[in-house]
């Protein structure tokens, strides 16, 4: 088959045929994807809820406010991970 343009291999017919052709790799990249989202989600959820995070991190702030840093942060990827792995 002669090279083509990009947009050739849009086509949902072509897409299809590349993708029932090549099963095995589409599975194993979206298997990694997959379990690459599904990991941060689970270390973002971890390390929000967890009672380090109001540990001193300067030798002024603690409690709350030390919390408070890295709070949307973390909350934020998170989300975006969770976000990622639903989708």
């Amino acid at each position: 088959m002669p090279e083509q343009p990009f947009n050739f291999y849009l086509k949902p017919e072509i897409t299809y045929k590349i993708v029932s052709t090549r099963w095995g790799l589409f599975t194993a990249l979206g298997g990694f994807c997959y379990c690459y989202h599904f990991t941060w989600t689970v270390a973002g959820v971890d390390n929000y809820c967890d009672t380090s995070r109001t540990y001193q991190c300067v030798k002024d702030i603690n409690g709350d406010e030390a919390s408070a840093i890295y709070d949307m942060g973390i909350a934020l990827v998170t989300i975006f991970h969770m976000v990622e792995w639903l989708r």
